[in-house]
């Protein structure tokens, strides 16, 4: 969409502003509004949404039903500075985005369940049937949400049981062969004692994605699903009330959401080579199976079946991308409160514990045999896969003031404990038996052929027990929180409100991580002699990293173990503490009633953590704090119209993000000494500021307009992060690409084997932080139509969402297309609401919306040393796509209760 339209939807919201002082008269005795009371327990009592001087966004199950929120990337589109990526499940909130899968690395958006802390934001989607309310804050929640929420907090309360008996059942069926069942049934067991019963089966049978290899699809993430709850609420004499949640769920997906527009190249484009140009390749490269006349394949595809056929939901494999949790998710949360004459006291309690498992294509080919330049025959089947195991209690408690008087408050402790045991991106290729068994470490064979190598690495290796697999990482951690916690509200007079805030925060974390790495070619140089076995045989050579013990511990490693005699694994311990006092300081004003101006600063912080799991040269990166500052505007006009607007500005210090630096030097001074890092960082200044409207009118009783705008400007302020030179962008060594800012040459060296042009650190100053779109709206109409047998209402939404980039060095390759969608519903319901009917359609013009995207880089051949070019490097973007066009049918029933 062009920029003309967004400037209509600013004047229409322009035109809504400046009438509202007419609109505010209203008379003292209204009619009941028209519009939905949501009630929402943000500051830890009831409260209206309108009453609550900070920026929220609530569903309800209602809401959700008529406009069709089923999904977190719903909820994003319907939320002014929410996006959400959905292949790496990371929400970001006003440019704060969680940027890793390493869980010593806090997200900076905080997820609550009932009141209990969960890392994912996957319960969050969990369909109306099941969810009163989600409530999604924005801005640094210091004081009361602590974990996490440096960036805001979503949080989800689940239907509680009632004292009526009620049952509801749904069912839905769609294309791409989706179809699910789901019920409720809730009721007194007792006169004192309630109960509800939730079951949940959902099946999608045709994924997003077609495998052209073998008639597969991929992509049915997450619509393959089984979940149970039990919930009880008792009523324990007079004064005390207890409530209690398990859950159980289960699942068996597929992962796929992205593509990839590259060729199938290995090595330069029309000379391939089987390893490839990089000596980062530790397996020959399976595309080189295309090449060869002898090689085999799954399928008939010989290129790239998103250029052969243009369609970018084509791929061709010869593994199938599955994630599962089965029969290991727990969820245990309680709440006891006891309710006294002047303060309530309540303990919220939680327990979770889950084993999580993935398994990607690693070689992105259907190619099944080859035989290298050698004349060996090789079977290079390669999977990614991926281990998660996790376990966390957490306990709060807290008093709360019940009392009518001016002076409120609420005062708490909080603890929790998180244990993780992770194995990431371990890489296995059941072709190449010789990576159990590795012959010699990789200085041992460097020194052989007179080679640069280090003298401490050559070293008697051992057999790899993991089995065939190339790269292997660990980890296993601990995170301990406690906290302690307050907030004070003084109603001065009718009109004015004042707020502080305090939180206090230690967090501890303990990590044990062990890499090991094996390979059988890194790159043209070695592949011929290892996996090509012009040696003799084949051979592979254990690359593992030694430990210098002349050199110092780098910052948060507490003891360095070396290389274990057993496992040939690298082991390291690291430890760190972090502690901060956070909160937020509020002025409220009430000119009339039904209008609310706030102002809020606020202070939030996420503590440091560790790159941990492959022994990084830098693996601690320090806490980050942000400075909050918003000025709202909240108001109920006619009853008709609710408009709530804010501007914000934030203020990042030391910014956590993952970059690729210049790490260790042997020479300070010769940035050619260098080696390049992937790490996270602490980026000394960045910015967050912006304007968000959300517009809920009731224009008639029949006619509702839902409209939300948000406009974010976030950036990198300061983009040289202390003790570095720069940052290397691995897609563009030579900085020559659109948006790079050359910072320092690196003497000596060039982009080898591509451009040839000598390499430059960049200066990221200025750049657009990941996963913050400029301009963002949704539209939603919908129209009641009663009859006698029952009501039509008809609901159409409108989503655009301006470009972003997913990384800081604002690449325009790798930039994140713009896209718009269009949704369409229409729901009955007979006149005693014990049925209804939806059709519905999202993305009905089938757009392919991207909310992630990469740039991957091949050689050309077309650059020499001698004759250096920006033609040596050619650029292919990989997308992860949001669903295409979807439809379907749902039945509900329902009798009794809610």
């Amino acid at each position: 969409m062009k920029t003309t339209h967004i400037g209509i939807f600013l004047c229409a919201g322009a035109s809504v502003t400046l009438a509202l002082p007419s609109m505010a008269q209203e008379s003292e005795d209204r009619a009941s509004t028209s519009l939905e009371e949501i009630v929402v327990t943000t500051e830890r009592r009831d409260q209206r949404l309108q009453d609550v001087p900070l920026s929220i966004t609530a569903f309800g199950s209602e809401t959700r039903d008529k406009i069709g929120i089923l999904s977190i990337q719903d909820m994003a589109n319907f939320t002014p500075g929410l996006s959400y990526n959905t292949s790496t499940d990371r929400p970001s909130i006003r440019g704060i985005a969680r940027q890793s899968n390493l869980f010593s690395l806090d997200s900076p958006v905080a997820n609550y369940v009932d009141g209990v802390y969960t890392s994912t934001v996957q319960d969050a989607q969990r369909r109306p049937i099941f969810i009163e309310r989600t409530e999604i804050l924005r801005g640094p929640q210091g004081a009361l949400s602590g974990r996490g929420s440096i960036a805001g907090a979503i949080n989800t309360i689940s239907k509680r049981p009632e004292d009526m008996f009620g049952v509801e059942v749904r069912s839905f069926v769609g294309n791409y062969s989706q179809y699910g069942v789901e019920g409720t049934i809730t009721g007194p067991l007792t006169d004192w004692l309630r109960a509800r019963l939730n079951l949940a089966s959902y099946n999608q049978d045709d994924g997003y994605f077609d495998n052209v290899a073998n008639g597969d699809t991929e992509g049915d993430q997450p619509n393959n699903r089984d979940s149970v709850d039990l919930m009880f609420e008792a009523d324990l004499g007079e004064n005390f009330e207890l409530f209690f949640k398990s859950a159980w769920v289960d699942y068996e997906e597929t992962r796929r959401s992205g593509v990839s527009r590259a060729p199938y190249v290995a090595g330069v484009q029309g000379s391939p080579s089987a390893y490839g140009p990089s000596s980062s390749n530790t397996v020959p490269l399976a595309s080189w199976g295309y090449f060869e006349p002898t090689g085999v394949q799954l399928g008939s595809a010989s290129e790239n079946p998103v250029i052969t056929t243009g369609d970018l939901r084509n791929f061709s494999s010869d593994h199938r991308a599955t994630q599962e949790l089965v029969d290991d998710y727990q969820n245990y949360t309680s709440h006891l409160t006891w309710r006294g004459p002047a303060f309530d006291v309540k303990w919220i309690g939680g327990y979770q514990e889950y084993t999580y498992s993935q398994w990607t294509d690693a070689d992105g080919t259907d190619v099944i045999q080859m035989t290298l330049p050698t004349g060996r025959v090789v079977f290079p089947g390669g999977v990614n896969q991926y281990l998660e195991d996790r376990k966390w209690t957490s306990n709060e408690i807290t008093m709360t003031s019940t009392s009518s008087g001016p002076v409120q408050w609420i005062a708490g402790i909080f603890q929790s404990k998180e244990t993780t045991y992770q194995a990431p991106f371990t890489l296995t290729y059941a072709g190449y038996d010789e990576l159990a068994t590795p012959t010699m470490s990789i200085d041992a064979l460097l020194a052989l052929f007179a080679q640069p190598h280090n003298p401490d690495g050559i070293r008697v290796v051992v057999p790899a027990n993991e089995g065939n697999r190339s790269v292997f990482g660990e980890f296993d951690g601990d995170t301990t929180t406690q906290a302690v916690f307050g907030q004070v509200d003084y109603q001065y007079s009718d009109e004015w409100k004042f707020t502080l805030g305090l939180r206090y925060t230690e967090d501890d974390k303990e990590v044990t991580e062990a890499s090991r790495i094996v390979g059988n070619s890194f790159g043209d140089g070695l592949g011929n002699f290892l996996a090509g076995g012009a040696l003799g045989a084949p051979m592979a050579v254990d690359a593992t990293p030694v430990y210098d013990a002349s050199e110092p511990l780098p910052e948060g490693v507490v003891a360095d173990y070396g290389i274990d005699p057993v496992s040939g694994k690298r082991v390291r311990d690291l430890e760190g503490s972090w502690s901060a006092t956070t909160g937020s300081i509020g002025v409220d004003f009430t000119p009339v009633d039904d209008t609310l101006i706030f102002f809020r600063a606020a202070v939030g912080y996420r503590p440091g953590g560790f790159n941990a799991g492959f022994i990084n040269s830098i693996p601690q990166v320090d806490e980050e704090t942000v400075y909050s500052y918003e000025l709202g505007y909240k108001a109920t006009l006619l009853d008709q119209l609710q408009l709530n607007s804010s501007v914000f500005y934030y203020d990042f210090r030391d910014n956590q993000q993952p970059l690729p630096t210049l790490g260790r030097c042997t020479d300070p001074n010769d940035l050619s000494s260098c080696a390049t890092l992937n790490s996270f960082v602490n980026l000394p200044k960045s910015k967050s500021l912006g304007l968000e409207v959300e517009l809920n009118w009731a224009v008639t009783d029949n006619l509702g307009v839902l409209f939300n705008y948000g406009y974010l400007d976030a950036s990198v302020k300061d983009g040289l992060a202390s003790g570095t030179n720069g940052f290397s962008n691995p897609d563009d060594p030579a900085a020559i690409l659109p948006n790079a800012r050359p910072y320092a040459q690196i003497p000596g060296q060039v982009d080898s084997g591509y451009t040839f042009f000598p390499r430059y650190t960049q200066d990221i100053s200025g750049n657009q932080l990941a996963n913050s779109p400029k301009h963002k709206f949704a539209l939603n109409l919908n129209y009641t139509m009663d009859f006698s047998p029952g009501s039509l209402i008809l609901s159409g939404s409108y989503i655009w969402r301006d470009e972003q980039y997913s990384d800081l060095f604002e690449n325009k390759l790798a930039e994140v297309p713009s896209y718009d969608t269009i949704g369409l519903r229409a729901i009955w319901t007979d006149a005693a609401d014990r049925y209804s009917v939806i059709v519905y359609g999202s993305n009905l013009t089938d757009e392919d919306a991207a909310d992630g995207a990469g740039v991957a880089r091949q050689r050309t051949g077309m650059a020499t040393a001698v004759s250096p070019s920006a033609q040596g490097a050619a650029y292919y973007r990989t997308y992860n796509l949001t669903p295409p066009r979807t439809y379907g049918l749902e039945l509900q029933y329902r009798f009794g209760a809610g």
